[in-house]
């Protein structure tokens, strides 16, 4: 759900609008933004249940499978997603600053990162479809593909916005609604954070 990027050229003396605070009824990135998250976490986490369910029956075989996946690999794409939501975190502090090429700069670079993330992941995929373990292979490997699958897209869709939005300050504009804008969309990298810090364990470090 990618934020609105409609804005308007404000002098940097310009006060923001208190919506860009947040607050209970209305935390930053707006009540959309928040509402997609939750549904999201929900069928993140039914997905999960399942997968726990699932491998409590056949904990062996889970185990067997979890073998073929490289927790270096894992750990590089955690320490790619921290870093370049530490990044994006202070890509909204240089905003509220005023400091719209700095924030930019910011965005870039945790898109960077985010690159980085999509490259290891492809390897890690070419990986495992050489050593035939697809989809189809296992319920183990049923639930890898489906889970990162479903985290890989969000993540690409979450590198299209941060330079979306690191191109708009690039060029001097400040989102008409900081809360649709840079709030939002920070707010959906954060949530692609999230959701592989619990995968992460799940698949590569549970035993």
């Amino acid at each position: 759900m990618p934020p609105n990027l409609n804005a308007e050229r404000i002098s940097p003396t310009h006060p923001q609008s208190d919506s860009s605070r947040g607050s209970i009824l209305t935390p930053p990135g707006g009540l959309a933004i928040w509402f997609f998250i939750v549904i999201e976490l929900f069928t993140y986490g039914a997905a999960i249940t399942a997968f726990l369910f699932k491998r409590r029956g056949e904990l062996e075989a889970f185990r067997d499978d979890q073998l073929s996946l490289s927790p270096v690999l894992g750990t590089i794409n955690t320490l790619f997603l921290i870093s370049s939501g530490y990044l994006v975190a202070l890509a909204v502090a240089d905003y509220k600053r005023d400091r719209l090429n700095q924030s930019s700069l910011k965005l870039f670079a945790g898109a960077a990162l985010g690159l980085g993330f999509v490259c290891v992941k492809l390897f890690e995929y070419s990986q495992k479809i050489a050593d035939g373990n697809e989809v189809g292979s296992s319920v183990f490997f049923g639930f890898y593909w489906g889970l990162t699958g479903f985290h890989f897209i969000h993540v690409i869709v979450g590198i299209a916005l941060l330079i979306a939005m690191g191109i708009h300050l690039r060029r001097g504009k400040r989102f008409a609604d900081a809360d649709a804008g840079l709030e939002a969309g920070a707010a959906f990298w954060h949530m692609c954070d999230l959701i592989w810090v619990v995968i992460f364990p799940l698949f590569y470090l549970l035993k």
